[in-house]
């Protein structure tokens, strides 16, 4: 599960929290920690590896009886330093790819840089390859 841990210019900051709609498959599915992305409808959907690019990470989830008005919190900062459990060592400006679950990293280049040297025992900081993040808010 992917968590806020700061940002890469400005140390811990806070997190920029919005809400979206979010796709009907995913009422029930979603967790805190999943990395999420827009579909073709503008909807935040659960992301996967290759995607061209990420919109944030669940924050919490809000369900409603009406599934067009079902809605997500998202984490959407676009410098976001994300903490997420790896038993690898990671240097700094090592590469890695989204989890198949997309709440967890892989091996890889294509989607994550890390941000901060990490051991086996501790968590991986990585933010969203400049590529990927979304280039503005909906």
């Amino acid at each position: 599960m992917f968590s806020f841990a700061g940002t890469v210019n400005g140390g811990p900051g806070a997190d920029t929290i919005v809400t979206q709609r979010m796709t009907a498959n995913a009422i029930g599915t979603f967790r805190v920690g999943t990395v999420v992305k827009y579909n073709a409808g503008g909807i935040v959907e659960a992301a996967a590896t290759g995607a061209t690019t990420f919109f944030g990470v669940v924050a919490a989830t809000k369900v409603v009886a009406n599934v067009a008005t079902d809605k997500v919190e998202v984490i959407v900062n676009p410098d976001a330093v994300w903490a997420v459990t790896d038993a690898n060592v990671r240097n700094p400006g090592d590469t890695l790819n989204l989890g198949a679950d997309a709440r967890s990293v892989a091996a890889g280049t294509a989607d994550f840089e890390v941000q901060w040297y990490s051991t086996a025992a501790q968590p991986t900081y990585v933010s969203f390859q400049r590529t990927k993040r979304a280039a503005k808010l909906s």
